[in-house]
């Protein structure tokens, strides 16, 4: 006997409701210049067709967390991967956040080298949708650096008994 679908906790309270269905449901907040699109539940086509119509034909830089819906499939990430690029042809941008491991591996199937950028939480976004390309360059060059730093020099290859790294600066692990 299979198991009924979970149903989706109710939005907090500063979170508009777009759609809400017993399987799913969208809901936005507006921080910014960003819309934050929240997608719960479980995954079925009709997601894609309401976050098409209902929200990416809004004029706005979007951010779309992912992280509480289930069975993502690769039409959706295909929507995302398309919208994205469109975007960028304007000032707007499309960016992930909490992107679960599921949907950036989709993203390979797309495209070889396919990703969008991708931020831990609302809090990690720039200020303006504009500043993203500079922020992602400075965020590649941070760890540059770091990979260089971890692959040459000395100091930060320490290492305890246990083989777990210490750090070069204030020596814990």
């Amino acid at each position: 006997m299979p198991l009924p679908p979970i149903r989706p906790a109710l939005p907090p309270p500063d979170e508009d409701t777009v759609v809400r269905r017993p399987t799913f449901e969208i809901t936005t907040k507006r921080r910014g210049t960003w819309l934050l699109v929240y997608l719960r539940g479980t995954y079925t086509d009709e997601i894609v067709d309401i976050v098409r119509k209902d929200i990416f034909s809004q004029k706005s830089s979007f951010a779309v967390d992912c992280s509480m819906l289930s069975a993502i499939k690769v039409t959706l990430v295909r929507e995302l991967w398309f919208t994205a690029n469109k975007l960028k042809l304007g000032d707007s941008r499309l960016v992930l956040l909490s992107a679960p491991d599921q949907l950036r591996s989709l993203f390979t199937l797309i495209s070889p080298g396919a990703k969008l950028p991708s931020f831990a939480s609302p809090d990690d976004l720039p200020a303006d949708a504009k500043n993203l390309e500079q922020q992602l360059q400075r965020s590649d060059a941070d760890l540059n650096d770091l990979r260089k730093q971890l692959q040459s020099n000395a100091l930060w290859q320490f290492v305890d008994r246990e083989t777990c790294w210490l750090c070069p600066f204030c020596g814990k692990i």
